[in-house]
């Protein structure tokens, strides 16, 4: 805790107060008797979980940058330091990498980055064999193995080059296009693609004009070319596919020639932030073999497209003429069902009507909703009982035939013993003065009857020989008699 108040950091209370995973926090406090006073510098340091794109902690970060600080500003012969260097000079000097200055003073050819390793330098434990990894097909034509652990999948289509970026690690991805010079970082057209945490897939394009992280186009006034953005992440890796132009829209994109284009190829093994990727890169080449023209139709195969033609056409009207005439028949069929079951001749009409239902329907909107409910299952009950035929409803209105007298008497004392009976909606509707509830003496028992109860329905029957016709699939009455 001591040591981090000396760097400005806040000191350590407790050990829950450590940036490390629970496990490595229980640890130290068992071993330092719970007192977090107690812990080793180095060991606390050690212990911390690392900072996105670092490999130390927040507290051993601020000790290297102080440090690196301090060395830069107490040496009298830094070239800032000193007015011995011209404008020019400075940025020559700023230019200098540790590479280069290797090179002029040993004669030896390094990677112009002298903190790149190269790819035989890769351990068995970092890399998976290529046996072990064996991503799903993305669908496209051409793919290679650019190394054993990462697959590139492509294929040209019309002016746009689809691509599919494959690595069995749960890490962002990338891929670059015709570099310049030797370093392949130099003057190259990236796409860097990854699976977010919430699944959500991002993939931009990138221009790197050196050594270094990578600019977004948008970000340097290019516009972003990439569609067709698809990804997925699994226990069998990262795939991410995009498609993006084979011309140049702007400074930032590379042509795409036909033939062989250079590639980079570099992902990061864990986690989704842009972190270096270390040893995980490399390059190659990938062969734009364009779409052969289609070959023009021989003279057979423009028969034979004529001729399966003429087949689907006169397939379509057979078709066609099929299903007209099966529902011509399944109309007249229902036709005949309907007339066989439909009352005709002299028959009874019916017609019942709910008593100053408007008024009703103005005062009691929500009340007489659910009334109108049960009165229309009540009646559609009664209908089937007594052998009726529903013509039609109108508002809260039926419409109802029987082929005899004696039915439609049942069916109308029936209907008036169902409003008495119905289980109604409580409230004011009971209470309007049309159809407040009659209780009649009991006779002699404890129990109330009632004359009237509910909606009140008054019922009209006549007895005719109306002109019946088909309307709509259904039987309607017409004529003197309706």
């Amino acid at each position: 805790s001591r040591f981090r108040e000396g760097l400005g950091l806040p000191p350590l209370r407790t050990f829950a107060d450590l940036s490390a995973p629970d496990t490595v926090r229980s640890a130290l406090a068992q071993l330092y008797a719970d007192d977090v006073q107690l812990l080793d510098a180095i060991v606390g340091m050690l212990a911390e979980t690392p900072l996105s794109g670092s490999n130390v902690g927040p507290t051993l970060a601020t000790a290297i940058e102080a440090q690196f600080h301090r060395l830069r500003a107490g040496d009298r012969f830094w070239h800032e330091n000193a007015d011995n260097f011209s404008e020019e000079e400075q940025l020559e000097i700023k230019r200098s990498t540790l590479s280069a200055v290797i090179m002029r003073n040993s004669g030896v050819e390094l990677h112009p980055s002298a903190f790149y390793v190269s790819e035989n330098q890769l351990v068995e434990e970092i890399i998976p064999s290529l046996d072990e990894f064996r991503p799903p097909d993305t669908g496209l034509m051409r793919n290679s193995y650019l190394a054993p652990h990462f697959k590139l999948s492509w294929e040209l289509r019309g002016d746009r080059l689809h691509v599919a970026m494959q690595t069995p690690f749960r890490g962002w991805v990338g891929v670059g296009f015709e570099p310049e010079g030797s370093n392949w970082m130099e003057d190259v057209d990236i796409v860097i693609g990854r699976v977010m945490d919430d699944g959500r897939v991002d993939a931009r394009d990138y221009f790197s004009a050196s050594l270094g992280r990578p600019s977004l186009d948008a970000a340097i006034g290019c516009a972003d070319d990439l569609a067709d953005i698809v990804g997925s992440q699994s226990e069998n890796g990262t795939t991410i596919r995009f498609s993006r132009p084979l011309i140049a829209a702007d400074s930032c994109d590379k042509a795409l020639p036909t033939g062989l284009v250079r590639v980079t190829f570099a992902y990061h093994t864990a986690g989704v932030a842009l972190a270096y990727h270390g040893p995980t890169r490399g390059s190659g080449l990938l062969e734009l073999v364009p779409e052969p023209p289609a070959a023009p139709p021989t003279a057979a195969a423009k028969m034979n497209v004529t001729l399966l033609l003429s087949l689907v056409v006169l397939g379509c009207l057979l078709l066609g003429a099929a299903l007209f005439a099966w529902l011509f028949w399944r109309r007249r069929a229902l036709q005949r069902r309907i007339l066989a079951c439909v009352p005709t001749g002299r028959i009874a009409l019916v017609f019942t009507d709910i008593q100053d239902s408007t008024a009703l329907w103005d005062a009691y909107e929500k009340e007489m909703a659910t009334a109108l409910s049960v009165h229309n299952s009540e009646i559609r009950k009664l209908i089937l009982q007594y052998g009726g035929y529903e013509v039609k409803t109108q508002g809260d209105s039926f419409f109802v035939v029987f082929a005899s007298v004696v039915s439609a008497m049942q069916f109308a004392l029936g209907v008036q013993r169902a409003m008495l009976n119905a289980s109604w909606p409580a409230g004011p509707l009971l209470d309007y003065p049309l159809h407040v509830p009659i209780p009649l003496p009991d006779g002699g028992t404890e129990s109330v009857q009632y004359l009237w109860l509910g909606l009140r329905v008054r019922i009209g029957m006549h007895v005719g020989e109306p002109a019946m016709e088909m309307r709509g699939g259904r039987a309607d009455y017409l004529g003197p008699p309706v």
